[in-house]
Formats: structure tokens, sequence, C-alpha cells
């Protein structure tokens, strides 16, 4: 026999075997084609939502609200957020100085608030929001919405409701970790806070309903948790229970969001999205393409995509004023619609990052982080939060020796600040702002190596890359239990 007919029939065999491996890989790809209608499922006769976010804050304030009441069965397009930009007119501190935590539990009465202003914040908020009430109103055919404001959204929502015409739109309205609750212009309301909350908790007046939330929860969690949750949905369901507080899990969760600049919360249209499925222990991507790429729409919008369950994603934000930007998050096991990624730079219609006023730090031998948790805040004493096993909660980064209510940071920025090459553990210089704090933290730039990231019992595994490609990279824990 020649070495020529002993060749063939191995050339036919290789096919054939790179053939099967072929088709056996494409019988394993996940297809991401998301469903026809996002609401499949979903009770149309649940009174729609609208949430209204706080200083520096999105719609992702209420990412696991939303998910906590679709699983109870409200259909997705009915529980929406309302952004605007907080870059303008007030600002952090608008409300005045914050009052002195004060002694106290549970029930007792909490300390006096600062006066709020008679208008909205932002010129021309409210008529925007009332133009999205109205839109959201024709969309589900109801005369009226229920309405939740956080924080500085609740003095817009506040002003909102001051007038009798537009508080005939909404059927209830909770006021979350900001004004009490009045009933304005008849509309029940409720007000959900704590002495977490800057030791202020709820108050009322005027036949108003008050929902205390634990004393561990501060003006973040106060908006994110599971008993905030309870309470709003019992009000606006005049009393009736959620069925569930878990996420109910889904064989093909459907994902989507929103890419917007940070703080001014200008839709990037024209950016796209590019969703890679990454290896649970390493962060490093499986295949060379992107298992799909979306764009941005004229709202900001991206998506949806079906998700695998437990399929860890590095998402890639692309066409925007500070170039390429990596964001790894959790796996999705429920489906979520309130996916942002917020991008700051040093241009116009962008609020810069401390990262932005110090580019010196995105150097081509380090990696940069954004360490985020959507949960409300990273709280000392609840949660531990560590990066190739070094715990960050620690004093000074987030101080043990105090309270939620003066320590409410739900990000961390991570560098190595002072540029000695370790490993300091102190907060960098021109870090510091509102909910957020930093670490010096020297981590080596190579894309073959993985940092791990550990919240609680929580884990993400993410390569060290270059921080002057990938720019500061965002890692991002959707809750902590």
């Amino acid at each position: 026999m020649s070495l020529r007919t002993i060749r063939q029939p191995l050339r036919v065999l290789i096919a054939c075997a790179i053939a099967a491996v072929a088709a056996a890989a494409a019988a394993q790809a996940w297809d991401p084609t998301p469903r026809a209608d996002i609401d499949e499922g979903g009770d149309k006769s649940r009174t729609p939502i609208v949430f209204v976010h706080g200083q520096n804050g999105a719609g992702d304030q209420f990412e696991r609200q939303s998910m906590h009441f679709t699983s109870n069965g409200y259909p997705a397009s009915w529980v929406v957020p309302f952004d605007y930009n907080t870059a303008r007119a007030g600002g952090a501190g608008a409300l005045g100085p914050r009052p002195r935590p004060g002694a106290g539990s549970e029930g007792a009465a909490p300390p006096a608030r600062p006066q709020r202003p008679a208008g909205p914040y932002t010129t021309g908020t409210t008529e925007a929001l009332d133009q999205f009430i109205d839109e959201l109103r024709r969309r589900t055919g109801f005369d009226k919405v229920n309405l939740v404001g956080h924080s500085r959204g609740t003095a817009e929502s506040a002003a909102y409701l001051s007038d009798p015409a537009r508080a005939a739109k909404i059927a209830h309205y909770a006021t979350v970790g900001g004004g009490p609750a009045t009933n304005p212009n008849g509309v029940p309301s409720i007000a959900i806070s704590g002495l977490g909350d800057f030791g202020r908790g709820p108050s009322s007046d005027n036949g108003g309903v008050v929902g205390w939330m634990p004393a561990y929860q501060d003006h973040v969690m106060v908006c994110t948790s599971d008993e905030s949750f309870w309470e709003i949905y019992t009000f606006f369901n005049d009393g009736q229970k959620p069925k569930t507080l878990r996420m109910t899990p889904e064989e093909r969760p459907q994902v989507s969001g929103y890419v917007k600049s940070y703080i001014h919360n200008k839709p990037l249209t024209g950016a796209t999205v590019e969703v890679w499925e990454v290896a649970p222990a390493t962060g490093r991507r499986l295949k060379a393409k992107p298992l799909i790429t979306l764009p941005v729409g004229e709202d900001g919008r991206w998506g949806p995509f079906s998700a695998q369950p437990a399929q860890p994603y590095e998402f890639v934000v692309l066409g925007t004023a500070p170039g390429p930007r990596h964001i790894y998050r959790t796996p999705f096991t429920h489906s979520d619609h309130f996916v942002y990624f917020r991008i700051a730079a040093d241009a116009e219609d962008y609020t810069p990052s401390p990262f932005d006023r110090n580019p010196h730090l995105l150097t081509d031998t380090t990696s940069a982080f954004v360490v985020r948790h959507q949960n409300g805040s990273l709280v000392p004493a609840v949660m531990t939060l560590k990066i190739n096993g070094t715990d960050l909660i620690i004093d000074p980064i987030l101080p043990t020796t105090q309270g939620p209510r003066q320590n409410a940071t739900v990000g961390l920025y991570l560098a190595d600040g002072n540029a000695n090459g370790k490993t300091d553990l102190t907060t960098i210089e021109g870090f510091a702002g509102a909910f957020v704090s930093s670490a010096d933290v020297f981590i080596p730039a190579d894309p073959n190596t993985s940092v791990e990231f550990r919240l609680n019992n929580h884990v993400l595994n993410v390569p060290a890359l270059p921080a002057s490609k990938a720019g500061p990279i965002s890692v991002v824990f959707e809750n902590w239990d």
C-alpha cells in the first residue's frame, strides 16, 4: 500500500473529525437572539412605575428593584427609569447640610430635616418628566402611573406633584431617602428611610405612610434593598404582599440597558456594545469574536440579547469620547433591562472621573479598576471586598469605625496612586467624591494574568489589561448576599 493511499483516507478522517468538532461546537454555541416580546408573561393589568434617580445617579439605582417587580408579575416595559442631568443646578449638597446622625432605633422620632427648595433643582426637569409620564400612559393605556423618587429625585418628584393637574396622573408615590410622605395634592404616598440613612429615618404628614428600613441600610441601600421593595410593592398594590423576594431564574434572561454620559446622562447615540463570553476562572475571552454587537439608539438604549445563565460576560463600549471601556459583571439569572454603562470623560456633555483628571495613572505597565456594588453601599461589618485576597474594607479606605450613615460608598477606584510599584492601601489624592472612595493598589498589567475580585461569596475574575489601552476597567457586582 502506497503512502498516498494511506494519506487519502487519513485526510478524509481528519476532515470528518474537524467537521464533527465544528458541529458539536455549533450545537453548543449560545444563541443570543432576544425574545420578540420582552413583556412575555407579564401581567399588563399592573400599574406602570416611573423611577426618578438621585444626585450623580441614573436609572440603574432601581436595577435590582426592577427585577423584583418583574419577578412578581410586572411586564418589563412597565417599570421604567427617568434620567436627567444632575450636573446642572443644585447638585450635591443642594439640600443644605445633612443632619448629624442621632442616637435611637427604628420607630424613634427622626432628627429635623433641612428645608427643601420649593421648586425642582434642574430647570426643565419637571416638563421633561411630565412628557415622559404622558408617553408611558399613552403606551400602556393607563390614566395614572406610580412614581418613585430617590434622594434628589424626591425633590424633583415633589416639584412635579405640586401641580394638581400633574398629580392627577399619579396613582401612588414613594419618596425614598428624601422628603416626607405628605400625600401631595391627594396622591397617596409612603416615605422609605431608616436611621442608617444619615440618621434621619422616614417622616410623614397629612396621612402619609412610613416604611422603616434596618439601621445598617444607608442612603443608597434604602432604595435598593429587599425590605424597601417589600414596602413599595405592598403600598403600590394596596396592601397585597409580594409573592417572592427571589429573582425568578430564567432559561434565557433578556438583558438590555443604556449607554449614557456620567452625571449628565446624555444618550451616547452611535456607540456600540460588544458582548464577549469569558471564562469564569480567568475572565479571558472564550472566542475570537464577540457573542453579539449591539447598536446604541437615540435614547441611549442598547439590546436586548438573550444571556446564558451563569455565564459571565465582558462588555466593551465603543465609539465614545474616551475610547473603549471594558465592563465585567456577575452573571445574569433573571432578565435585566436596567444595565447602564455610564461613561466619564473630560469632554463636552461628559463629566470627568478622577482618572480623567489624573491620566498619568493610566500606564502601560499597570491596571486600573472601578469596583461597584449595585445593591447599595459597601458596608463594613456586613460585607468583605477583596482583590487577590487583600481586604479593601479597612481604615481609611472604608472606615470600619464609622457606621454606614457617614460611609455611603458604592464604588472604589483602584490604582497605583503614588506610582511606587507597591500596594499601600491608602486613599489616592484627588479621588474623593460623592459615594466613592479609592485605594492605592498595585496591579501589574498582564493580559494573561487574572485579578480576583471577591464581594462576600461572589467572585469575578478579570484580566489585568494595561490601563493605557483599556482605561479603568469596571467590575460590577449585582448583589452581596
